[in-house]
């Protein structure tokens, strides 16, 4: 195998581990081949060790130094070809030793930088659309026992009953109302203001308390009517593929056509995480 050139600001490099390395081609798509290194990590020594430490001092941790690898050529009928790297001193693998140092290496633009940047991207980074989202219809269906549901017909029973008896009670307290408000007393009759207002608050707490019982019933019908026909709510969905070119377009990347014919028969739809308030990437799945 022809050897791999490392090349730096127009200056050659000679990593130590070079003897280490090979490359891989993939050729898992008719349209696109992809050259690899078969490492992630190059080990500098000598003047390739002073330069890189040297731009490190100048640029510090979080501008990775470019570096071209230039690939010999394949066959006969191929020119060596070049992708661009850059050595990433922030990645925790990189080591700086006195005299040597290893440094993690990162393809331009390439897939692992992608993934890189796409676990550390969330929902509230991507300028969303109300058109992107979709509305997914679900129900909740509690689990309850038959005692529960007997319980609750036996309850409705029973403020059936206790609304006719407070009806005939409010009626009750009508009849002594009028009876209160006849004049008494003689030569001249006057109104019985003791009785009047004994009967009045009488009749009032009986008011106050049918009432109360209708509220009740109210509520109780309405719990039956949501355990056998329950209410339908709504979650915002969005389609796999969406998502996808979303996140694609906040980070500046294209999407492939693939994906077209990948959900031409179905389409996956992703809901948000109900009642979970910890951190999940744009691309992190949480279990069901």
């Amino acid at each position: 195998m022809a050897d791999i050139q490392y090349i730096s600001n127009g200056t050659q490099f000679n990593p130590k581990n070079a003897a280490e390395i090979g490359y891989v081609l993939d050729f898992g798509s008719r349209k696109y081949r992809s050259l690899e290194l078969d490492v992630d990590a190059l080990e500098f020594v000598g003047e390739d060790f002073t330069a890189i430490k040297a731009y490190k001092a100048q640029f510090g941790d979080y501008i990775g130094m470019p570096i071209d690898v230039i690939y010999p050529p394949i066959d006969a009928n191929t020119s060596p070809f070049t992708v661009k790297y850059y050595l990433d001193f922030s990645d925790p693998s990189t080591k700086f030793r006195t005299r040597s140092c290893t440094c993690k290496m990162i393809r331009y633009k390439g897939m692992d930088n992608f993934f890189d940047r796409a676990k550390g991207l969330s929902f509230g980074n991507v300028n969303w659309q109300s058109s992107d989202f979709r509305n997914i219809d679900y129900i909740v269906v509690p689990e309850a026992s038959p005692m529960y549901y007997l319980s609750l017909g036996l309850a409705t029973l029973s403020l059936y009953q206790e609304i006719g008896k407070a009806i005939q009670e409010i009626a009750e307290g009508i009849a002594d109302l009028q009876e209160a408000l006849v004049p008494v007393g003689l030569p001249v009759p006057a109104p019985n203001w003791g009785a009047i207002i004994r009967a009045a608050l009488k009749l009032a707490a009986r008011i106050a308390y049918t009432i109360f019982i209708i509220i009740a019933l109210v509520k109780l019908a309405t719990e039956i009517i949501n355990l056998i026909f329950p209410k339908i709510r709504q979650f915002k969905g969005i389609t796999l593929k969406r998502l996808i070119e979303k996140g694609c377009q906040q980070l500046g990347y294209s999407r492939r056509g693939y994906l077209s014919n990948t959900f031409k028969r179905k389409r996956p739809v992703v809901i948000q995480a109900a009642f979970c308030s910890a951190f999940v990437g744009l691309y992190e799945w949480l279990p069901c």
